[in-house]
């Protein structure tokens, strides 16, 4: 996924939470867990592509700690 505009933040489980700024980048393969969003004090839009098909599987709602980098579990 690429970030369009504005802040994200983006996860996968059991790595640090990173944010990411306009252009910047971030790969999660297939039946990678991670997460991603706007930052807190910023909107964000993404360009997300996948290959093939595939399915959403939607999981627990993202901590506080999480989101804001506290945790990285």
């Amino acid at each position: 996924m690429m970030v369009f505009e504005g802040v994200g933040r983006v996860q996968q489980r059991g790595q640090k939470m990173r944010t990411l700024h306009k252009g910047e980048t971030e790969y999660a393969g297939p039946s990678v867990e991670h997460w991603h969003g706007a930052a807190p004090d910023s909107s964000a839009q993404f360009f997300q592509t996948s290959i093939g098909v595939t399915t959403t599987l939607w999981m627990e709602e993202v901590g506080k700690d999480d989101y804001s980098g506290n945790d990285i579990g």
